[in-house]
């Protein structure tokens, strides 16, 4: 993910969200905001406008960032538990996908668990919308704990 590139982080699952934002380096976090349903919508709306000032690279949500979230220089997405939703799935794209003076690409990244087979199952029907909506793979990543995290971009017309 780019240097000045404002990232969007999403989960269903708030606990999951936290457990992410708490591995990362402290100069990572610093540069973080979570955004759930816990907030009052004073502190979410704080942190979408930090984000859009740009003195928050990254933004960790839940399902509030699956409609309306109005962030349009944001470039990267990170689905850490993306579900097969087809709707879902392009609107969590449309984040990424709007057009901004400077911007270059968007870049999904799609955390994928090989092992089991409705994980599995639910990546390949995700895979068909990436290419449908213009999205190319790009360097697949191998981890650990992390079977696969599969990067897609598309590039800037």
């Amino acid at each position: 993910m780019g240097g000045e590139s404002l990232t969007l982080v999403l989960s269903d699952r708030k606990e999951h969200l936290k457990a992410i934002y708490e591995s990362l380096p402290a100069f990572v976090q610093k540069q973080t905001r979570i955004s759930t349903g816990d907030l009052k919508v004073a502190e979410r709306n704080e942190n979408l406008q930090l984000v859009r000032e740009g003195k928050i690279r990254i933004l960790f949500a839940t399902q509030l960032g699956d409609e309306g979230l109005d962030i349009p220089a944001l470039s990267n997405l990170v689905l850490t538990f993306p579900g097969k939703s087809s709707i879902k799935v392009i609107q969590r794209l449309g984040r990424i996908q709007r057009v901004v003076q400077g911007k270059r690409s968007a870049r999904c990244y799609d955390i994928v668990d090989h092992e089991m087979s409705l994980l599995r199952h639910q990546y390949a029907q995700r895979h068909k919308i990436y290419k449908a909506q213009g999205f190319r793979v790009k360097n697949p990543i191998l981890g650990k704990r992390i079977k696969s995290v599969v990067a897609y971009s598309q590039e800037a017309s």
